[in-house]
């Protein structure tokens, strides 16, 4: 394989992995009815909402990004189904993109082993979890010292109107998922894709470790001329 092809096909590697070890976390969070049942407990949802309603709240909206549900209990506003089918509609494109970015990273992935370019196979997962180890740190530091700022000027890129921009006085969504919610979810998820990182970087970094000691097969190169 040509040096400066597998320059290029190794970069986008990198940057499919990272994109994915970063939104993957978001996307599983997102979906796990444990982790809104802890924060439940934690928040004291209650104090603003009846926790019934919060668990069917929740309920609704897991079943309706899921595609089970139209939101037809009642318990949510106009205001707040505009804003929940903006939010749905960002969850599918970003589940689709992922999906699409794994696919693409496992066929370069592939590529590098099947044509015994170990070294490249490796450096370029230990580059993507060190890029994602590094996002994280800054993440996890925004969600502790600047979360609203971010969390505020995220909403103005992603989405084009003011409808999620709701009153925690007669808003039930926000009521059952109040701004600290949103920290812990961010942060929960950072740590999962820390995590995931981590381990990624170190065994791809002793797998390069084995090769230069000569114990993995290394491909030999062709000669510049």
């Amino acid at each position: 394989m040509h040096s400066a092809l597998k320059r290029t096909i190794s970069f986008l590697a990198v940057l499919f992995i990272f994109i994915t070890l970063i939104i993957s976390p978001f996307l599983l969070t997102a979906f796990n009815k444990n982790f809104y049942e802890k924060e439940f407990n934690k928040l004291n949802v209650q104090e603003n909402i009846e926790r019934g309603k919060a668990d069917l709240i929740r309920d609704e909206v897991l079943a309706y990004f899921k595609g089970e549900s139209n939101l037809e209990t009642g318990l949510l506003n106009d205001k707040e189904k505009q804003h929940l089918e903006d939010v749905k509609r960002l969850v599918n494109t970003t589940k689709y993109t992922i999906y699409i970015l794994i696919i693409i990273s496992l066929i370069i992935l592939i590529i590098f082993i099947s044509t015994k370019n170990y070294k490249t196979f490796l450096k370029t997962l230990t580059y993507a979890s060190a890029t994602t180890i590094l996002t994280n740190i800054t993440l996890f530091i925004i969600s502790k010292f600047a979360f609203t700022k971010v969390f505020i000027a995220f909403h103005k890129l992603t989405f084009s109107n003011n409808l999620w921009i709701l009153d925690p006085v007669k808003d039930n969504l926000i009521k059952t998922f109040p701004s600290q919610f949103f920290i812990d979810f961010t942060i929960r998820a950072t740590i999962i894709s820390l995590t995931i990182s981590i381990i990624l970087m170190a065994l791809s970094c002793y797998g390069l470790f084995l090769i230069n000691k000569g114990k993995i097969y290394k491909k030999q190169e062709p000669l510049q001329k």
